[in-house]
């Protein structure tokens, strides 16, 4: 009896499934007339986007119905089209300020990981734009294209801290040196004997200077 329900449970999934894919075949050209209301899609972005929406098909569960399809499928594909749009304009700048960011002026020939290093900094990039897409289509004075390429820098900047600080820590380690917090305190200390020490060195040059004035006058009374 259990077996024959869950045949039935797994036919009728299949079956809504296959209803689930007929209305995405019914409707291509609705999904492909909305992501082209941006002018700005690429060939790339379009077959990306379709094939995102092809693998979650299993994600549908509304009523199986073209208008409720519809609905699914705009709420989805508008902030999906004005991330791309805004990827496809601010991509060239997002990587300058990449590279400028690791140290290169212009895009480099070669890098250690260099592929890999970068793959990931856009990525990071391009995950704060996707929640940040509603605040990034606002107007404001600064272009987006600056916005996208200032965000990108600092991201940079905050990747090479972090590369820093883990490098440190392996030198640190592996040389047995005290931890920041000690070395900073013996920075301070050091610091503050070398005042120390130039204070003493501009309290004797003044001696040196007084004693060497009394000198002269004496001669000159002489």
């Amino acid at each position: 009896m259990v077996d024959n329900l869950n045949s039935a449970e797994s036919s009728s999934a299949q079956d809504r499934q296959k209803a689930v894919e007929q209305l995405y075949i019914q409707n291509f050209g609705f999904i492909r007339e909305l992501i082209h209301t941006d002018p700005h899609i690429s060939t790339d972005a379009e077959n990306q986007i379709v094939e995102g929406i092809a693998k979650h098909l299993h994600d549908y569960d509304a009523v199986l119905t073209d208008s409720a399809f519809q609905a699914w499928i705009t709420e989805i594909l508008v902030p999906t089209v004005g991330f791309y749009s805004i990827k496809s304009i601010c991509e060239p700048f997002v990587r300058a300020a990449i590279w400028r960011g690791l140290g290169h002026s212009a895009e480099p020939s070669k890098y250690d990981d260099y592929p890999e290093t970068v793959r990931e900094l856009e990525q990071e990039v391009w995950l704060w734009t996707y929640l940040n897409l509603d605040n990034l289509k606002k107007n404001r004075r600064a272009k987006i294209t600056t916005r996208l390429y200032k965000r990108a820098s600092i991201m940079t900047q905050d990747w090479m801290k972090r590369q820093r600080t883990r490098r440190f820590a392996v030198i640190r380690r592996v040389y047995n040196l005290p931890s920041k917090a000690k070395m900073d305190t013996l920075a301070e200390k050091l610091a503050a004997g070398l005042d120390r020490e130039r204070q003493d060195e501009e309290q004797k040059q003044a001696e040196r200077e007084e004693i060497q004035q009394e000198m002269k006058k004496m001669e000159l009374m002489a």
